[in-house]
């Protein structure tokens, strides 16, 4: 079995044998179980880590050998501890996760995923209280639009997709991305991009980006579908200021599965 599997396993079952199986199959990817590969950049007085780009979102690089290091353009290889590597991760809300040998089948961990491995808490998939009304906060207390999308993406998951039937067969969170969710129900299949913004605003469909929609979905025989959600935060204030607070409670809703055409 494969670390893909194993994930799949794991984000399905949180049993401790698939954990434990998950976890012990990623640390037998390095050379001992402390230090990794990765490439850097220099960044002012320090270094910054080597980011991929995979379906909209960006990952943090690690390389399970140094034979399967690349050597990118302005970089130098080095090495870091998994658990500092983990923190590079959690330090930036714009970060997906972390991808591994992104050259030579590349393994996909999102931010949960190295969560569950590491035992290591992600402080922006915690819950805070943030107590009611306006709290103060800092510019970095914000959700950033990519959790905004991951947010959305599981109301038209858990609200749409789901109890309508719909087989999901990939999901992609990542910004600007097209599409969004691929599906299948009664033999046909689907390709759903996912809109959000917040309450109470409500999404619309950008009438320009329909043709390449459709062009996409046409080139596999697939339809397309446009699921607009408008979220906000359950406290009735910050709902109405429009503050979107990382940890806050969420209510997403819905507004529709709607078929695009032409």
């Amino acid at each position: 079995m494969n670390l893909t599997e194993l994930i799949i396993n794991m984000r399905e079952d949180h049993s401790p044998e698939n954990n434990k199986a998950f976890a012990d199959f990623f640390r037998s990817l390095t050379d001992d179980n402390s230090q990794v590969y990765t490439t850097v950049k220099r960044y002012g007085t320090g270094f910054a880590i080597d980011t991929a780009e995979h379906t909209g979102s960006n990952y943090c690089i690690m390389y399970s050998d140094a034979s399967k290091v690349e050597k990118r353009e302005g970089s130098s290889t080095g090495t870091i501890g998994l658990a500092n590597l983990i923190d590079c991760v959690y330090s930036n809300p714009h970060i997906a996760g972390l991808v591994i040998n992104p050259n030579s089948d590349p393994v996909y961990m999102k931010r949960a995923d190295l969560e569950i491995m590491s035992g290591k808490e992600d402080p922006r998939l915690k819950k805070v209280e943030w107590g009611k009304g306006i709290p103060e906060y800092k510019e970095s207390d914000l959700l950033v639009a990519e959790e905004g999308m991951e947010f959305a993406m599981g109301v038209a998951a858990r609200d749409g997709l789901e109890p309508g039937g719909y087989q999901i067969l990939e999901a992609n969170s990542g910004l600007a991305v097209f599409p969004n969710f691929v599906c299948m129900k009664e033999a046909q299949l689907y390709f759903v991009s996912v809109d959000c913004c917040l309450a109470p605003n409500v999404p619309h469909l950008d009438k320009q980006a329909v043709p390449e929609m459709l062009e996409i979905a046409a080139e596999h025989n697939a339809k397309v579908l446009y699921a607009p959600v408008s979220f906000g935060s359950a406290d009735p204030e910050r709902l109405q200021a429009r503050l979107a607070l990382y940890g806050d409670e969420f209510i997403g809703t819905l507004m529709g599965m709607l078929e695009v055409y032409q």
